[in-house]
Order: structure tokens, then C-alpha cells, then sequence
């Protein structure tokens, strides 16, 4: 759990380096590999059943991927002995977090190439269409930003608040 909780962290941080996310993988999946040859997989079930006291174990129990698969087996003995059948088998494999980076730190965007991608981007990061913030993003004046938006279709003026507005909130709900 702390090793896990330890390389979300690294990866989250735009400041840690390659060599330090790497190396913390490296620490977690080792600490892995010593805790299955002592103890089995976490998510087997004896590990699961003591484990899942403990609010984290979802945290600890994810780098480890269970699912079911088909297994081929010959019949033994019956009427159908030599024939080729096949039973579920859960197996239980290491997640990506023990062999590669899984989380990049947040970047937020500095340019948009079309008034669509411009309009999404505001409506991420600040809930409208920020006109202000379309025109950085675009690299045009807001008056030019305003009308390319209209024009596009990508944002429309609400009659009652003169604000503009992003297509989907202006084209939905009671339209007459």
C-alpha cells in the first residue's frame, strides 16, 4: 500500500525525474515479488480475506490484476475420456503500476487548435465559455475570439444574460 501510495506520488509530480519513478517501481515491484514468494498473491483469497480490514486494501490489492480465463484439459475417465474440455481458471498477474509509469502529472493546456477544443477547455476549467481564455488559447483578440465563436456555431449569445453560452447548454432543454 505505501509503495503503491509512493509511486502515484512520483508520478503525479511534475518535478520528480525518471530515474526516481523507475527506481520507486523497481522498490514495489520487488517488495511484491518477496511478499508472493512469502505470503502468495495479495488478491489470493486467504491474503483477501485477511487483508480487507483495512480501508486501503483496494490501494494495495490493485497491483495485482485477477481475471478468469478458459483453460484446455483432456478428460481422464467416462464416457467422454480423451476428449478435449475446458474449465474457468482465475489467474492473477501483476498490474501495469509494478512495470511502467501509469500517471503523468497535470499539464494544463496553453493552446487549442480549433474554437471546439477552445470551448471544451474552458468549460473544464472554468465551468463556461470564458472568452478571455478562448483568446489565449487561441492566440487571437477576444473580439476576434467572440465572433469566431459565433460564427462557428461553438457558442451562442443567451437572450436573457447576454452571456455566451457553449452549444450543448444553449441547444438543450425548452426550446421553442
Amino acid at each position: 500500500r505505501d509503495g503503491v501510495r509512493e509511486v502515484l506520488t512520483l508520478q503525479r509530480d511534475p518535478e520528480a525525474k525518471d530515474e526516481e519513478i523507475t527506481d520507486a517501481i523497481s522498490k514495489l515491484n520487488s517488495g511484491h515479488d518477496d511478499f508472493v514468494r512469502r505470503y502468495g498473491y495479495v488478491n489470493d483469497k486467504k491474503n483477501r480475506e485477511f487483508l480487507s480490514w483495512d480501508a486501503d486494501y483496494p490501494v494495495g490489492g490493485a497491483i495485482e490484476h485477477v481475471f478468469q480465463t478458459m483453460i484446455p484439459y483432456e478428460i481422464q475417465s467416462g464416457k467422454r475420456k480423451g476428449e478435449i474440455s475446458e474449465r474457468r481458471e482465475t489467474r492473477i498477474e501483476k498490474s501495469d503500476i509494478l512495470k511502467k509509469r501509469t500517471v503523468w502529472p497535470f499539464t494544463r493546456p496553453e493552446k487549442a487548435d480549433t474554437n471546439a477544443d477552445a470551448v471544451m477547455v474552458s468549460m473544464v476549467y472554468s465551468g463556461r465559455v470564458d472568452v478571455p481564455y478562448i483568446a489565449e488559447l487561441r492566440g487571437l483578440s477576444e473580439e476576434k475570439a467572440r465572433e469566431e465563436l459565433l460564427s462557428s456555431g461553438e457558442a451562442f449569445t443567451d437572450p436573457r444574460s447576454v452571456v455566451l453560452v457553449d452549444r450543448a447548454t444553449y441547444l438543450s432543454g425548452n426550446v421553442k
